[in-house]
């Protein structure tokens, strides 16, 4: 391949993790109408706060695809270390806002949740990392 690849214009669904519709989550989440008070506005902030992380994400993919091609060996190992810390950072908002839910909902509530947000996200992953060639290829 030795043409840039284009960028998959997948920042919507990147940034929260959900396309910023949280149907995806309500449809598989069985909330009381109690339980839903509680838990909406924590997964609200919880999904700004990803989107930022997201966000960086997202520049860092587009740095890639601006990159690739005429990218060095110095340029694709900052660019997977930058994204492997990101992946942290994502992990450090899970486990920061697992006791936040904790007190919004019941725990078979808020593991259900955490497999959703998985799930959903490793989807996502998936098909961006299917529309990005691997570094080597340039």
């Amino acid at each position: 391949m030795n043409q840039k690849p284009l960028l998959v214009l997948i920042a919507g669904p990147y940034r929260s993790g959900t396309n910023d519709d949280p149907a995806l989550i309500a449809a598989n989440l069985k909330l009381t109408d109690t339980e839903a008070t509680k838990f909406w506005p924590v997964y609200d902030q919880f999904t700004k706060d990803l989107a930022k992380i997201n966000d960086q994400r997202y520049a860092l993919i587009k740095e890639y695809s601006d990159e690739w091609g005429t990218m060095t060996d110095d340029q694709a190992s900052s660019l997977a270390r930058r994204y492997l810390a990101l992946d942290e950072q994502v992990a450090q908002l899970r486990a920061k806002y697992l006791p936040v839910f904790n007190q919004a909902v019941r725990g078979t509530r808020v593991a259900t949740f955490f497999q959703l947000d998985h799930r959903i996200q490793e989807m996502i992953d998936l098909q961006l990392a299917s529309q990005l060639p691997l570094a080597q290829e340039q």
